[in-house]
This record gives C-alpha cells, structure tokens and sequence, in this order.
C-alpha cells in the first residue's frame, strides 16, 4: 500500500528551492541593473564631456560672443519682475518676454552657430546641441543658440541655476555634470555641458548637449533577459540535481519508513473487507490506532510511536475542546444578532429610532387597554433639509439634523425622544414635560427663533423647525395612532406660520 501524500516533502523542496532561486534571482538581477546602470552612466559621462568639449571648441567663440551680448543686453535691461522662466511657460507674458529677443535669432552669428551645432548633431546623433550662458548674480540658465528642429528654446530662455548643476558643486570652470533620466518627461537622455572659452581662455559660455540613452537602454534591457534566462536554465539544472539527491537520500527512506507504518493502523471495515476479498475469515487483521501499538525497539522508532500516540491523544482533548468551543461561538453569535436585530438606536444621532418608537407605541397601547393612559406626542419636522442638502451637500444636512436632535433633547428632557425619519422627530411626553409641554413648545420655538437670528453658525445651522402636540383624550382618541395623528396635524399648521424660513 503506498501512502498518498497531498503536499509531499519532494514538493515542498521544489518550492523551497524555487523560492530561493527567485530571491537570488531577484537579488542578482538588481545588482546587475545597477552595475550596467553605473557602467552606462560611466561611459556615457565620458563620452558626453568628450563630445561637448568637442562641440566647444569648434564652434566660432566671436560668433558666440556677439550673439551672447545681444542676448545679455536685453536680459540687464529687463525688471526682474519681467523675466520669466520656463517653469512658468504658460504666464500669458512669457510670450511677450520672448518675442523681445526674437531680432537675435536674424543675426549672422545666430544662423551660422545654429548650422554648426546641427551638422554636428547629424554626425553624431544626439538629441540637440545648444548653447547657453548660466548668469551667476541671478541664478538663472540662459539660452544662447539651440540646434534642435523641434521643440527650439528660443535665445531668452530661462532655467533655474543650482550650485549642483556644475560638475564640481559651485565650480562655473568645471562644467555642467551629467544628469541621466530614463522619465517619459526626458525621453532618456544624458544632459551635459563644458564651458566654451576664448584666446584669453575666459568662459564666454557653455556648449551643451542631450544625448539619447534609448538605445543603450533598449541594450541593457536585452542583456538583462539574457541574463535572466540563464540564470532560470541554469537554476532549472541545479534544481533538477537538488531533487535527484533529495529523492534518493531523504524521499525515499522516509517512504520506506511510511510504508512500514501503515502496517500499525488500518480502519476496520477496511481490513474487514480485505478479509473477505481474501476469503480468509479466520485472518484477524484488525486495524489499530496509535495508541495501540506495541514497540519497545527502545530507540528512536519507539520514541516517535509514543509521541504519535500522545499526539493522537492530544488532538482528540483538543478536537472536543474546539468542538465545545466552536457551539459556544455559534450561541454567542446567534446572541449577537438578537441584538442587532432589537438595536433600538439611531446611528447618526445617537437618539432612538423609529423602531424604538414603534415599541414605546406599542406600550403605549397596551396602558391604554390596561389603565386608560396619560401621554402626549410631539413632532418635530426640520424645515428645508432638501434645500440645505442641495446647496450645502448631506453632510451639512446630517449636521442640520444632529444639532436640531440636541435641541429637542434637551427641551423634553423628561421624555423619550426618537427620530422616526430623515428630518422627523417624534417625543412621547410623560410627567413632567406633560404637565408643562405649553411653556416647552414656546421654548422650542425661542430656540429656533435664536437659532434663525444666530450670526455666528454656518448658514446650513440657521434653520428653523416646526412643532406639534396633542395629549391623549380617551374620549376622542381611540388609541396612540391618532394622538399621533393630531400632533402631525397641529405641526404642519406650525409650518405656516411666520416662524417658518
């Protein structure tokens, strides 16, 4: 008989070493992107200050010159307050900051400049060339010349300078640093500049230059699956070897010991049906739990069938424990939804609901065909919660009715109060507030009367409320439905009076 095995120990290998794979995997991939990453910007650094010295020294430093002062001319000459960098492009002025160094780009210098940075560009396939002059009194980048065919910054053009931008922090002699970035903003490019310098060598401005990283990109990521597929082939072998040798020395002498131990339990009715496939009834092959064994190896076999028959032992205690637990549970919970269901609170106020009310009037009635009864109702009705939700929203409206529930409660405090509806209140008066409920219907309304008048509240807190009541009169009331009834009444003559918004 071969044990069945729903989660085998070969199984559990496979995912361990799986797992261990992936995070190596993942591990070496990352330290691989990084190590390219830092190559890339390496090489791309090198050859990006080669190239921008390159274009610096064979471009025409009085052409830049003229074009340069031209440029810096207008920009002195401007207000600060008039200058307007590209981070605020769409300033309706930016245009007309612009156009006041549109002659620039007629000058000579400006045409040739321009042709040189593009033939070079074409050679060599960068995104665009430019020049541009960074001004350190104002902290400002500012475009001379630019080779691009799209997208052109206009001579004028501002950018923040930052102490950082140079390659060496606050050092104008060392050149721009490269900026590398792989964003959908830059279109992965390497951004870099060196300083252009005259016979005297003084800087007389930068030669700038985005070069594209889109192809090197695309190489990085094709040498990252490569790498990536050896890495899986070559953990496919090793896991393949792993599995081998754990199925030879672990898998299988513990299926041997597996197989023996079936020998020690076999259900009843199934050795009896074995018996009688055999047709061997005087075979008594009768099926035994671990408790039942009898193994005085003295070893370590021995050790394990008396831990197996404790553990048999223990999750039978715990299988009752959890059993007896598990109806305790089932009654606590049968419990908690009887006190869902009688949840006699409303939860935005915090008052009784209408489902508290339904049973105060079915006391109510119940006094009444017992002793007669001595009650009062009130309703109290919001006025123009749908105006205040329309214009302030429902949480002004939930505020209106929070505020207006606060109210009521504390003008008939000796009674029961409940919202039995969006904006309806409903009191059943009783002692005290019974016997006085005229001189608290007028304090309700001076309430809302000061409440309409308040200055200091929200405009969706100055609202007014009408009000009703009736007392029972066993005479003409045939039960608390129509003292109900007459109150809703007497409310809704409230509404038309001058007290209403």
């Amino acid at each position: 008989m071969n044990a069945k095995h729903h989660f085998s120990l070969k199984k559990k290998t496979m995912i361990v070493m799986i797992l261990t794979f992936a995070v190596t995997g993942i591990i070496s991939i990352l330290l691989f992107y990084t190590a390219t990453h830092e190559i890339m910007r390496s090489e791309y650094m090198t050859h990006c200050t080669d190239l921008a010295n390159t274009v610096a020294h064979s471009v025409d430093t009085d052409q830049v010159k003229a074009v340069k002062n031209e440029v810096m001319d207008i920009y002195r000459s401007l207000d600060p307050s008039e200058r307007i960098d590209t981070d605020h492009d769409d300033d309706p002025d930016y245009e007309d900051y612009l156009s006041r160094y549109s002659h620039v780009e007629d000058m000579e210098e400006y045409r040739r400049l321009r042709q040189t940075l593009r033939n070079i560009q074409n050679v060599n396939h960068v995104e665009c060339l430019y020049i541009i002059y960074p001004d350190l009194e104002t902290h400002k980048i500012i475009y001379l010349v630019d080779g691009a065919y799209e997208d052109i910054w206009h001579p004028g053009t501002l950018e923040e300078l930052y102490d950082t931008d140079f390659r060496k922090e606050g050092d104008i002699e060392s050149g721009f640093g490269l900026l590398m970035s792989e964003s959908d903003d830059y279109e992965s490019i390497a951004t870099t500049a060196m300083p252009i310098r005259d016979e005297s060598d003084r800087i007389v401005a930068y030669a700038g230059l985005d070069y594209s990283m889109k192809e090197l990109i695309s190489s990085r990521t094709k040498y990252i699956l490569i790498a990536v597929l050896l890495f899986i082939l070559l953990s496919a072998v090793a896991a393949y070897i792993v599995i081998r040798l754990v199925d030879k020395f672990i898998v299988k002498p513990i299926n041997t010991l597996s197989e023996a131990s079936i020998g020690f339990y076999t259900d009843e009715d199934e050795a009896e049906e074995k018996e009688k496939d055999s047709g061997n009834e005087d075979h008594k092959s009768v099926g035994h739990r671990f408790s039942d064994l009898e193994i005085h190896t003295g070893d370590e076999i021995e050790a394990l069938a008396n831990s197996m028959a404790k553990m048999e032992d223990d999750i039978n205690r715990h299988i009752e424990v959890l059993m007896s637990t598990r109806n305790e549970l089932h009654d606590t919970r049968e419990y908690a939804q009887q006190m869902a269901k009688s949840a006699f609170r409303d939860p935005l106020t915090g008052i009784r609901n209408k489902r508290a009310y339904d049973a105060g009037i079915a006391e109510l009635s119940d006094e009444i065909q017992s002793s007669g009864g001595r009650f009062g109702i009130a309703v109290i009705d919001l006025n123009n919660l749908k105006a205040i939700n329309d214009q302030y929203g429902h949480e002004a409206g939930n505020e209106a009715i929070i505020q207006l529930s606060g109210i009521i409660c504390e003008v008939f405090r000796h009674s029961p109060v409940f919202r039995y509806g969006g904006d309806e209140f409903a009191v059943i008066l009783q002692k005290h507030d019974l016997d006085h409920v005229e001189e608290l219907n007028e304090r309700f309304h001076s309430e809302m009367d000061a409440l309409r008048n308040s200055s200091d509240k929200a405009p969706w807190l100055r609202y007014t409320a009408a009000i009703g009541y009736a007392i029972f009169d066993p005479a003409a009331d045939d039960g608390a439905e129509s003292v109900f009834e007459r109150a809703d009444k007497a409310m809704y003559i409230d509404k038309t009076h001058d007290r209403v918004l």
